[in-house]
């Protein structure tokens, strides 16, 4: 189809249609549409028109790309329907085949695979035919399994599952986007046992595979960490080797990007490989007389681009780059004038085809959000040494051309890409700027380039090449002491709620009208932008005013209790705050935060820990640090898990006020809702039982009360049947509620039914981990509470739970399965 004389660049101008068609699938796939028909009778509308020599709009022409791209969208988010897919064989023990489809993802402790399945064994070895791609994860440890290896495993698969809170990352559709919507966990990586067949040697995903492995071999065998991790990630692309710490200081300072394959990374291969190549054709005289030496250099520079683009992994950052070297070498070659904004759009088009769901990927709307900013942008700022300039006019700012190029540049890049990351990292690196200027050009101009050097002559002169990489990691030693040491300031990278869509079109509205000509155009532009954006904010703030409520959110934090508390006076308190026993996983930055970030918390008043335990007390020093609470209600325990003793000392340290068993047993009161704690008693710590225990017991929960009018929540805590029958003889008729959660996760020596007449619940949550190995809610305790008549919830099944009252009436909500 013919492009309009209206529109002269249709990847450019129809590309923002087609991503916003993308953007929409997943939730039209969950209305099961199909948009295909429609799609293909506008394909054909378009053709008539385009044949008939009718000129065709951007805005039909757009509407059409919109609708390609929902298609697309829904295509690539709707569970497939096949009855041989994976998906349709969970929850059966089963031995599955298949071929390793991506180079294996090593953290610290863990490694995670795809692998596209083609056989499932029965019981009896017969293997039938299957189809779909699995998420593999085992113990991180020696092994030789590349891309292309044909692989067996033994595995119980389950569905992926969604996000089970407001605000949390969307795994599973970040995994279905990539086609994978199963998983499993192996507990030894011998399970994945290699079988020969034709997918496995002499595949180029293979070879390349193994050039990749031999790569990181070598650098395993000459560098240590953490200088091995960061070389990595610059080199191969593998990220997941890279120090938490170190990584999170890169993070910290606004670096992430460094420890992604980029245009500068490949555009030295480029230049390096055109440098060696022209100089090795122009040995000979006689060679270079009968060739084009600078177009065959190109081409087999181009070779060498490929070659590594696979080498370095399957990120979209890697193949924007390449696919960007790659158009203006081409462009080079068939000597046109290079476009770099279609070049970019040309690549996002190639990247988004075969992959719809790159879309929703942080990498792909990151490095696209700052290449396309440094073009539009940066040639176009007054000064600009990039800037076209009359013959007879010199710009005074060329002298400055490297100071520039430090400063400018940099900053366009981190404004363009300010809202991405505090929409998916709920973090705004305040240093951003300085630590570019001082740690970009050293590591991309002089350890990136090194490393380069030393991959090219390992294969060929590899004691040279561990010079090379020796020398580089002394030049990490003198650069990371600097930069975790700038990253160790405090207040470095404040936490950000996640903007919204109306802050994103005011922000780059803004940032253009600064950025761009004429001033008054844009002056305009601005002041509506930022106008609409102040109404819709003032919209928010009227639409809270009103009569004052109690809302509680039990989240889903896996095996543990996280609990948020908001009272009709604005106070917001957080009790107990989950954890993983042995894991070095936080709750509080990774569920509870995002969250919080997604209400546009930034600040909570109270934390309260029922009981000092990891699953209760893991995420809770994280929000300590974060959130800034005025006060921390404990059971006053003086020992615990290794988490509590982390609070207990940032309490300490912050001057947080610490109430003791005493102050807590008098009620307190926030607005129209009144606070009571009705266990431990005060003296508890004193009693045989608590001197034993040191106040880690279950039944030494901290055990509160919240009533609203006619409406009452208890919160239990981990009490068993011992706590139970003390809090009964002590409390009398005081724990009657409306809400309840169910003490001790549902246990099958909780929630006695004696408990249960006293308490009366309508509504009862169960706080537990999908398929935990404790096997809880346990049925007894879930048939007690099903005999008095209550609604069951569950956070496994229906993920966060939120109850909503006036003091009269009761709203409840989940976030899964929403009522």
């Amino acid at each position: 189809m013919p492009p309009s004389p209206r529109l002269p660049r249709p990847l450019i101008y129809t590309l923002p249609f087609f991503l916003a068609g993308l953007a929409w699938g997943p939730e039209l796939a969950a209305l099961e549409v199909n948009l295909w028909p429609a799609a293909l009778s506008a394909a054909g509308v378009l053709l008539i028109a385009a044949i008939l020599k009718r000129g065709i709009g951007l805005i039909p022409l757009g509407l059409f790309f919109s609708l390609l791209g929902a298609a697309a969208s829904i295509s690539a988010f709707t569970p497939p329907a096949d009855p041989g897919h994976v998906l349709k064989r969970t929850d059966e023990p089963l031995v599955f085949g298949g071929v390793i489809v991506e180079s294996p993802l090593k953290s610290l402790d863990r490694t995670r695979l795809i692998i596209a399945v083609d056989e499932a064994l029965d019981r009896d070895g017969r293997p039938e035919p299957a189809s779909g791609r699995v998420l593999v994860t085992f113990p991180t440890g020696p092994s030789n399994l590349n891309a292309g290896d044909r692989v067996r495993f033994p595995a119980v698969l389950h569905p992926i599952a969604p996000p089970g809170n407001p605000g949390a990352f969307d795994y599973r559709r970040h995994q279905a986007g990539q086609g994978a919507w199963v998983q499993t966990f192996l507990k030894d990586r011998r399970l994945l046992m290699p079988v020969q067949g034709p997918a496995a040697a002499g595949s180029p995903l293979f070879l390349l595979s193994r050039l990749r492995a031999r790569a990181s071999d070598f650098l395993d065998g000459t560098m240590g960490q953490p200088a091995l991790g960061l070389m990595k990630a610059l080199l191969l692309g593998m990220q997941d080797e890279v120090e938490p710490g170190v990584s999170d200081a890169f993070r910290r300072l606004g670096l992430s990007h460094l420890l992604a394959i980029s245009g500068l990374n490949l555009g030295l291969v480029a230049l390096l490989a055109y440098w060696l190549f022209r100089r090795l054709l122009l040995v000979r005289s006689s060679l270079a007389l009968r060739l084009d030496v600078h177009r065959l250099a190109s081409l087999l520079a181009l070779g060498v681009v490929i070659l590594y683009t696979g080498l370095a992994g399957p990120s979209p950052s890697v193949h924007r780059a390449a696919l960007m070297v790659g158009v203006y070498i081409l462009a080079a070659l068939i000597q046109r004038r290079h476009d770099p904004l279609t070049a970019l759009a040309a690549s996002a088009w190639i990247i988004l085809i075969r992959q719809p769901g790159a879309v929703f990927l942080a990498s792909f709307q990151l490095s696209f959000a700052a290449a396309a900013a440094l073009i539009i942008f940066v040639p176009r700022l007054p000064g600009s040494p990039y800037r076209d300039q009359p013959d007879q006019e010199e710009n005074p700012l060329r002298r400055w051309f490297v100071l520039w190029n430090l400063t400018v540049p940099p900053l366009v890049a981190l404004l363009a890409t300010a809202p991405i990351a505090a929409w998916h990292f709920n973090r705004l690196p305040l240093l951003g700027l300085p630590a570019n200027m001082i740690f970009t050009p050293i590591i991309s101009l002089v350890v990136t380039p090194a490393g380069l050097a030393a991959l090219g002559l390992a294969s060929f002169w590899p004691g040279a090449a561990a010079a090379v990489l020796a020398l580089t990691e002394r030049l990490w030693w003198l650069i990371l002491p600097a930069l975790e040491g700038a990253a160790a300031w405090p207040g470095l990278d404040p936490l950000a709620p996640r903007p919204g869509p109306l802050f994103f079109v005011a922000f780059y509205v803004v940032m253009a009208a600064v950025l761009l000509r004429p001033w008054t155009k844009a002056a305009v532009a601005a002041g509506l932008a930022a106008g609409c954006y102040g109404l819709t904010l003032l919209a928010g703030l009227s639409a809270g005013v009103g009569r004052p409520e109690f809302k509680v959110t039990i989240l889903d934090v896996g095996q543990g209790a996280a609990i948020h508390l908001r009272f009709p006076d604005g106070t917001r308190m957080m009790l107990d705050g989950g954890g993983f026993p042995g894991s070095d996983f936080d709750p509080g930055e990774r569920i509870i935060a995002p969250f919080l970030l997604s209400l546009g918390v930034t600040r909570l008043n109270i934390l309260a820990l029922s009981h000092p335990q990891a699953d209760h007390a893991g995420g809770l020093p994280f929000l300590a640090r974060e959130f800034h609470p005025d006060e921390l209600w404990t059971n006053g325990a003086e020992t615990g898990a290794a988490a509590y003793r982390e609070l207990l000392t940032l309490a300490a340290g912050r001057s947080m006020k610490q109430p003791s068993l005493v102050e807590l047993h008098r009620s307190r009161e926030f607005g129209p809702a009144r606070v009571q704690v009705l266990a431990p008693p005060p003296d508890y710590l004193s009693h045989d039982r608590g001197r034993k225990s040191g106040g880690r017991s279950n039944d030494d929960s901290l055990v509160l009360k919240v009533t609203m009018g006619s409406k009452a929540f208890l919160f239990p805590g981990d009490l068993e049947a011992e706590g139970e029958a003390d809090l009964l003889r002590r409390a009398g008729d005081n724990p009657r509620a409306d809400v309840l959660v169910a003490p001790h996760h549902g246990s099958a020596g909780s929630m006695s039914s004696a408990f249960l007449e006293k308490v009366r619940p309508g509504h009862v949550v169960f706080s537990v981990g999908r398929r935990n190995r404790f096997g809880l809610p346990s049925r007894q305790a879930e048939l007690r509470a099903r005999r008095i008549g209550a609604r069951i919830y569950r956070t496994d099944l229906e993920g966060a739970v939120t109850f909503s009252t006036d003091g009269e009436s009761l709203e409840v909500e989940t976030h899964l399965n929403r009522e």
